[in-house]
């Protein structure tokens, strides 16, 4: 849902990945699994989507 085309649906998904980061045990797989598409979403001039992916991978990067 990440990758989705329609803005709210992939916000909402992006939160949904945030609160996973933040409280899942495990990681690691979801780190390698979608780092290009946080990536893609970090581009967007929307500065909501910017914040929220921002916020996800500095999670795992501290997580990791």
């Amino acid at each position: 849902m990440i990758k989705d085309t329609n803005l709210t649906n992939a916000y909402e998904a992006l939160q949904a990945l945030y609160s996973y980061v933040r409280f899942a045990a495990d990681i690691k797989n979801v780190t390698f699994a979608c780092h290009i598409f946080l990536l893609e979403k970090v581009q967007t001039f929307k500065s909501n989507f910017k914040d929220i992916t921002l916020k996800i991978l500095i999670t795992m990067i501290r997580r990791d």
